[in-house]
């Protein structure tokens, strides 16, 4: 399991960071009002949580003019890629 907190940046200042792996995750809204393009999750708002296959691209982004902070824990498979933002490989060796 891989926890994480992290700010989605707005869309209207950077393209959003889309990506897909294998495993499961589990986003909670922490702070603001944010883009997560998989029907029927967007958008979601603070205390809003959503739980997902990885592997479908996806990628959230706040729909204000300022970061929102999103809670998220991975669980990622034993030899389970998994995607940085730039999109680089990290496969366990």
């Amino acid at each position: 399991m891989q926890p994480l907190a992290s700010r989605a940046q707005s869309s209207q200042n950077a393209a959003p960071v889309r990506s897909a792996h294998r495993g499961e995750e589990f986003v909670y809204v922490l702070e603001g009002d944010v883009v997560f393009p998989m029907e029927p999750y967007s958008p979601l708002s603070q205390g809003d949580s959503v739980y997902f296959d990885e592997s479908s691209a996806h990628g959230f982004s706040s729909l204000l003019d300022r970061p929102a902070r999103i809670l998220s824990v991975s669980l990622v498979g034993r030899g389970a890629r998994t995607a940085t933002p730039t999109g680089k490989d990290n496969s366990a060796k």
